[in-house]
């Protein structure tokens, strides 16, 4: 007798995903790339770095426009720093997660992930919170009948922003990278 795999039996969790990347993982960050993103599809997204990834880039920001005051307001940018966590000294990874999608089709999430978080990045926000922003603007890209929705409702956007910022979790930090 077969079962019918559901969606959500076929699921892994986040942390088992990253233990079996993380020599990939290792291999991209020793050779010199700062920060690796891996998305895990309707399960979210991976953020990897050697250290406090905000650290890690080096990034002229002009904290200015719309996204960055509504963003900075609901999403605390020190919510995720740690003294301790010093750039270059351990492996760091965090697991953001999505939030419920009425999907209608997949094609432009990745895109619109891409462009979410480096439009949020270049308006000043932090990587933790641009990745959130980036995420919910994927969200909007599977609940649109266009590949990438031809308008963003800011209100939307930032709420959902919220939740994948306050939903997310370390995976490691701390620790040898050995």
């Amino acid at each position: 007798m077969f079962k019918t795999l559901e969606p959500e039996d076929n699921k892994l969790l986040p942390q088992d995903v990253f233990c079996a990347l993380r020599p990939a993982i290792l291999v991209l960050l020793e050779s010199g790339i700062k920060v690796v993103i891996v998305t895990l599809g309707s399960n979210g997204a991976l953020l990897c770095s050697k250290g406090n990834p905000n650290k890690a880039l080096n990034i002229n920001r002009k904290f200015s426009g719309e996204i960055f005051r509504r963003v900075q307001l609901i999403c605390s940018p020190n919510r995720f720093s740690e003294p301790g966590l010093k750039h270059g000294s351990s492996l760091f990874a965090m697991h953001f997660p999505t939030v419920p999608a009425k999907v209608k089709k997949l094609t432009g999430a990745g895109d619109c992930l891409v462009g979410g978080t480096v439009a949020s990045l270049s308006d000043g926000l932090d990587l933790f919170q641009s990745l959130a922003v980036g995420i919910a603007s994927a969200k909007a890209a599977v609940e649109s009948e266009d590949n990438v929705p031809p308008e963003f409702n800011l209100n939307l956007l930032t709420d959902d922003a919220e939740l994948v910022y306050s939903g997310a979790r370390m995976l490691l930090a701390h620790q040898s990278m050995l």
